[in-house]
């Protein structure tokens, strides 16, 4: 079952125990990307697109207290997660296909976590001089056929058994000549390959939990309209014979989906409009608001120029804010508040409004 859960907008990479991250600025959404075609009301100014009319009517407010607490607070939005897939599973979701990066971004929701059998993956690590009491350390993963050769050798067999047995067994030392079978990289030409000894060692020996890894994006198998639809295959790791800093190196996708189906949706709704009529939509709703607060124990402070975040939920577009105090740093729980605006995206029209009493309390180091 997916859940609702905060989101902090930043960089991410890959999950080792992820994310997020990941999202994340890779999660984020543009603040300046149009989506579809523009709304009619979208060549509005922006001081009139985010004053209340009188006779206007506000959504109606929900209120919710939302999770515990999070260091998250100072970018909150909300998305949705759902449990790790496994490879080959079937999975639908909410994407938007980039025709130039031939990829999908995911959207709802915007990452998911995939596992598949775990693969052995050995590296090579070692120094060399640089000059005068100074080294470089260099770490260097086996291409899958080389590493094929590597666990043929005597000594590396010796070394899986007694890892089997005890997961601290000391790594073997081998020289490069004997690492490569004679054939050593050119990056490694003017090394005396020989009597160059190198530490041997596999990331995954011992281990039988099945590999994991954040997924932002997927390949799809078939070329498909631009833009945002629902979509529904199953996703694969590209290439899973190499590991994440491989693949990163190598500049190669990380993930494949074979599509069953794609059914576009007609988005006209452009994002910066959206965040314009959730300033606007905050507004006028802002007695109403307050009521609420008042019985938290919280002051409405909302800056309209205050940033804003767009994320997607059972395909809404939805446009978080803080509306009090933003968080800072603090090791104790310190209570504020955020507004989500659902909007529907085939209309522009905002369809509810709630309010999220939630929990910022930093981890101490």
């Amino acid at each position: 079952m997916l859940m609702i859960r905060n989101m902090c907008h930043g960089s991410t990479g890959i999950c080792i125990g992820v994310i997020m991250g990941l999202f994340c600025g890779l999660t984020g959404a543009c603040a300046d990307q149009t989506i579809g075609e523009l709304s009619p009301s979208s060549s509005r100014s922006r001081d009139e697109a985010i004053s209340p009319k009188s006779g206007e009517v506000a959504l109606l407010v929900t209120f919710e207290k939302h999770g515990g607490p999070s260091s998250r607070g100072s970018g909150v939005a909300l998305y949705r997660t759902r449990p790790d897939l496994a490879a080959g599973e079937k999975l639908t979701f909410l994407g938007e296909y980039d025709p130039r990066a031939k990829r999908i971004r995911l959207l709802d929701p915007p990452w998911i976590h995939v596992t598949w059998p775990r693969r052995l993956h050995w590296r090579i690590y070692f120094s060399v001089s640089t000059g005068k009491n100074s080294s470089r350390a260099i770490s260097r993963y086996l291409e899958p056929a080389q590493a094929v050769a590597l666990v043929k050798k005597p000594v590396i067999k010796k070394y899986i058994e007694k890892v089997k047995a005890d997961r601290r067994a000391r790594a073997p030392k081998l020289s490069l000549h004997d690492v490569y079978g004679g054939k050593v990289p050119k990056q490694f030409a003017k090394l005396d390959a020989r009597a160059t000894m190198v530490g041997v060692y596999c990331d995954n020996l011992g281990r039988t939990e099945p590999d994991i890894q954040q997924c932002f994006f997927v390949t799809p198998d078939k070329a498909v309209a631009g833009g945002i639809a629902m979509f529904t295959g199953t996703v694969q790791p590209n290439r899973p014979e190499l590991n994440y800093h491989q693949k990163e190196d190598k500049d190669i996708h990380h993930f494949n989906v074979t599509l069953q189906n794609a059914e576009p949706i007609q988005v006209r709704l452009k994002e910066e409009t959206a965040r314009q009529r959730f300033v606007a939509e905050v507004l006028k709703a802002k007695p109403a608001i307050e009521k609420m607060l008042k019985r938290e124990k919280l002051t409405f402070l909302f800056d309209p120029a205050s940033e804003s975040r767009i994320t997607w939920m059972e395909r809404w577009m939805v446009v978080s804010g803080v509306i009090t105090t933003r968080p800072q740093f603090s090791m104790r729980p310190v209570p504020y508040a955020s507004a989500s605006v659902f909007f529907n995206p085939t209309t522009g029209r905002p369809e509810r409004l709630t309010v999220f009493r939630r929990i910022h309390q930093d981890p101490r180091d």
